[in-house]
């Protein structure tokens, strides 16, 4: 059997998949996770965890200019 012709699982996760993977999580063990209490209590994300979770490139959320996005 040829390798051109073997499609890898699809439980399988690429490279790129799994840097992604691990370093999603290993901020949420160190950034989110120290403060899920707080933010449960208090109902809100500190607007720094959400510029991180922009940076880290996980977060697609659009506000309309006049909401201050």
């Amino acid at each position: 059997m040829s390798n051109d012709l073997f499609t890898p699982a699809l439980t399988q996760l690429a490279e790129d998949e799994v840097l992604l993977r691990d370093s999603v999580a290993e901020f949420a063990d160190a950034q989110i996770r120290p403060h899920v209490r707080e933010m449960e209590e208090h109902a809100k994300l500190p607007k720094e965890l959400i510029a991180q979770l922009f940076d880290l490139g996980v977060m697609g959320i659009e506000i309309p200019e006049q909401y201050g996005g």
